[in-house]
């Protein structure tokens, strides 16, 4: 049987969500998302959030609870993406149900068309433990800094959730803004870098 998670702030506050059974999906710690949204209260006001590797779609509920404006998920375990998709259904109303989307990250990535990006990207690869797993953030941190890409909106933060042990992505057109170590949890916030005209 799936575990629960619960909404930690917001309008959603206290409300609970379903996990997918298995060990394949990690959530994001409840104490993990009250640090992300904290040190998210400045901008999250209305902001276009994605969340991608969303698994049960706990950090993009959490953003609609606190006050995002649109919000958007990403998940390619057709599996997964059913409960994520029963999460947002049975917390948000239709009109603020956000889109979910069955597809690989760096595919949706690659292939986003939008009238506009988001001014916040959470990211939570799974951990470079073995397997080439290593390197998923780098990837996904160079492939949005390529020129003006349209996924990420002027002056856009990306946030990494990765193992504490991961060493750092550097990518050209991304400045380090903040790092937090939580246990075995870092989460690491690179803001966009204007690119010259």
């Amino acid at each position: 049987m799936a575990g629960l998670l619960r909404i930690t702030g917001g309008s959603l506050c206290g409300r609970r969500l379903r996990v997918p059974p298995g060990d394949h999906v990690r959530p994001t710690q409840d104490r993990v998302r009250e640090a992300l949204f904290s040190s998210l209260q400045s901008v999250i006001g209305g902001a276009d959030f994605l969340d991608l590797f969303a698994g049960s779609g706990a950090v993009g509920l959490e953003a609609s609870s606190r006050g995002a404006g649109r919000v958007c998920w990403v998940e390619q375990d057709r599996r997964v993406f059913t409960t994520l998709k029963d999460n947002v259904g049975s917390l948000l109303d239709s009109r603020a149900a956000g889109e979910c989307r069955c597809q690989d990250v760096f595919a949706f990535c690659r292939g986003w068309r939008g009238e506009r990006g988001f001014d916040v990207i959470f990211a939570d690869p799974p951990y470079a433990l073995r397997d080439g797993v290593e390197g998923l953030a780098g990837k996904l941190l160079e492939l949005l800094a390529g020129g003006r890409h349209p996924l990420v909106a002027p002056g856009g933060l990306l946030v990494l959730e990765q193992g504490a042990r991961e060493t750092v992505p550097v990518a050209v057109g991304w400045e380090l803004m903040r790092e937090r170590d939580y246990g075995r949890t870092c989460l690491r916030t690179y803001r966009k870098k204007e690119m010259a005209a």
